[in-house]
């Protein structure tokens, strides 16, 4: 089975429920709930929105079960129209089952390359996964904008992204 953790916690496994600080660093105990991304990110925001701000979570898949060949991801979108897209990127755990932490929430891990799996699409994670064995995962929200050669007046953008979805559920799938 396999079973996500939050990062950002003081130490190895210690507590750390809030999503919004799993930016790397100590693997906490904190499971996300259900293996859900769903609150992994805030609400966007209209400046997110009209400005095209991306965030990204540290996270530790662990393989709670037998060995595992060939992991892949990818992410289902719900409706055709979204207002963020999300990418992937992984990187080896530490010694000390660490993953490299972030100063802010806005910034990118180093030497990690983010991929946007999609069902016709997935992304290799790690080609074996040993019982009891850990990744690193990151997960990167870009905030989508209008196409900039569109020509939007400024009270027809503030309409434009207030009618826009603020929220919305994506499903990350793992196949192996």
């Amino acid at each position: 089975m396999l079973q996500l953790y939050y990062t950002g916690s003081v130490a190895l496994n210690g507590e750390q429920l809030d999503p919004l600080k799993s930016i790397g660093g100590y693997k906490s105990i904190s499971q996300v709930p259900n293996s859900s991304l769903n609150q992994l990110f805030s609400s966007v925001s209209y400046f997110a929105q009209r400005d095209g701000l991306y965030s990204c979570r540290g996270l530790v898949l662990v393989n709670e079960g037998t060995a595992i060949t060939n992991l892949r991801a990818y992410f289902v979108y719900p409706d055709a129209v979204n207002c963020s897209k999300l990418l992937i990127g992984i990187e080896a755990l530490s010694a000390n089952i660490t993953i490299q932490r972030l100063a802010r929430t806005d910034a990118l891990p180093n030497g990690v390359t983010f991929y946007e799996p999609t069902i016709d699409n997935k992304y290799l994670l790690i080609s074996s996964l040993p019982a009891n064995a850990a990744i690193g995962i990151w997960i990167q929200r870009e905030v989508l904008t209008p196409n900039p050669t569109d020509a939007i007046s400024s009270t027809d953008l503030a309409a434009y992204l207030a009618a826009r979805k603020s929220v919305e559920s994506v499903n990350l799938v793992f196949d192996f």
